[in-house]
Formats: C-alpha cells, structure tokens, sequence
C-alpha cells in the first residue's frame, strides 16, 4: 500500500480490514515517487486458549507446537510452576 503520509496509509489500511480481524501492525518501508509504501499485518480477533503440560519448558513448547494448526499462530506463552 502507499499514501503520501502516515495518516493516509492508515485510512487506506482500515478501509481494506477484513471482517473479524484487526490491525495489529502497520510497518513503514520508505518512499516510492514521494509516497510512503509499506505493510500491514491484521491478527484475528478471535482467540482461543491451547494448554500443553511438559516436565520442563522446552518439552511443554514441544507440546503445545504439536497441538496449534497450520491457520494457528501462538500470541503468548504463560508458565504457571
């Protein structure tokens, strides 16, 4: 996407935000033809909650990677001992 300014490329970005997702970043790559060109990343807004148990972290992460899908991603990560 290009706009000539910041607030531009976010009006731009928002018009085009698909249903049941948000903005989550909008990332800047320079100017083209005295346009500001760069990337937006929208993130569902629905979540979901995905325990794994494990003996240590790394076998718990081990786990839980097992148990997200392919159109999953993680957000957080929380250790309760």
């Amino acid at each position: 996407m290009s706009a000539p300014d910041v607030a531009g490329m976010r009006s731009t970005v928002l018009v085009e935000e698909p249903e049941g997702y948000e903005l989550a970043a909008l990332r800047g790559r320079g100017r083209v033809d005295g346009n500001l060109v760069g990337t937006a990343v929208f993130r569902p807004t629905a979540t979901s909650t995905v325990e794994a148990e494990g003996r240590d972290y790394l076998s718990a992460r081990a786990t839980l990677d097992g148990l997200v899908t392919a159109d999953q991603i993680v957000l957080s990560l929380r250790v309760v001992d």
